[in-house]
């Protein structure tokens, strides 16, 4: 699952809190530069989430930072 959007990241906090192990299945697809985002990833961080896959400075909204980071996901995970 790829987190995109702090609103996103709340809700994907709040199911790690639920369930520990949803972190292993879930991707910060890029560093915002919304305000809150920083301490939000970090957060997720600690509680497992790897770090984000981009860090493009991308504040544009409507999921456009899935969208960049699925490819760059996509071919990291091809065999």
């Amino acid at each position: 699952v790829v987190i995109d959007g702090f609103i996103a990241g709340a809700a994907a906090l709040a199911a790690i809190r639920l369930a520990p192990s949803a972190a292993a299945a879930l991707f910060i697809s890029h560093r915002s530069a919304e305000r809150g985002a920083s301490a939000l990833a970090a957060q997720l961080q600690a509680a497992g989430c790897g770090p984000a896959a981009l860090d493009l400075g991308m504040r544009l909204g409507e999921g456009t930072g899935s969208l960049v980071a699925l490819g760059v996901l996509r071919s990291g995970s091809r065999r």
